[in-house]
């Protein structure tokens, strides 16, 4: 079956976290039952997940000033526009440095440090869950945290997901909640929340957690765990089972 144009809609309505209710619940039931949709959708996050954070790379200055030289972006478009654009320019840099990183492995058989490796295949997951909008002011400490996650607040993030109040939290939080502590290069705390999630979890973020399991492994160093997720994940062809593949050999 063919992707159509509607299908690329539906899909960057649910990375800007606009599918409520049936709408949504039809959006999971179709990626679980439609193997094609489901890559399209896998693509389409791998393009617009980006890097937003690579701790001690320059390409992150880089980028900044980047943004920062575009002011119709920055003061003209406050919404989510601004927010899938800045995402696109991360990902592009993504890429760039994942695939030298990966030239360096190949052509030069150099052995890339697990630091190295992580810097490299860690990108913090999209906000699909309550996109925020620059400039927002909200009371809510559930929103605020969000808001913090995607501004790279991660510090700040870390402290407002774990006072959302037990009423209002949703079992994804935790998902992002990890994904601050990952970024802040806490692997411990990120592998404990996200092994939680996998065990609680039932709908596709799933298999994203998993991902960020083995990386939450691999900041810590500990290979052989982190070796033993990645082989789930190329067998059972989850969500980044590509990168899974080529992130094994380097391992190995």
């Amino acid at each position: 079956m063919m992707i159509q144009e509607k299908d690329i809609d539906l899909i960057e309505k649910y990375l800007e976290g606009d599918l409520q209710g049936t709408e949504s619940e039809a959006f999971h039931r179709r990626v679980q039952e439609d193997a094609e949709f489901k890559l399209i959708l896998e693509e389409m996050e791998t393009m617009v997940s980006g890097i937003r954070y690579t701790g001690r790379k320059k390409i992150r200055l880089d980028l900044h000033k980047l943004e920062e030289s575009l002011p119709s972006l920055r003061q003209e478009r406050e919404t989510k526009v601004v927010a899938m654009r800045r995402f696109r320019i991360w990902a592009a840099a993504a890429s760039v440095l994942l695939v030298a990183v990966t030239a360096i492995w190949l052509f030069t058989g150099r052995q890339l440090s697990d630091d190295q490796l992580f810097t490299a295949y860690y990108q913090p997951y999209q906000n699909v869950e309550s996109p925020t909008t620059r400039g927002e002011t909200n009371q809510d400490v559930r929103k605020n945290a969000y808001m913090a996650y995607d501004q790279e607040r991660f510090e700040e993030a870390v402290n407002l997901f774990g006072s959302i109040p037990a009423e209002e939290s949703q079992p994804v939080d935790d998902f992002y909640e990890a994904l601050s502590h990952l970024s802040l290069d806490q692997g411990a705390e990120a592998a404990a929340l996200l092994a939680e999630f996998i065990d609680n979890g039932g709908d596709i973020m799933k298999e994203r957690a998993s991902w960020y399991l083995a990386l939450a492994h691999l900041n810590q160093g500990k290979i052989d765990q982190c070796k033993e997720v990645l082989r789930i994940i190329v067998e059972e062809q989850t969500y980044n089972h590509p990168k899974a593949s080529s992130l094994l050999e380097q391992l190995d």
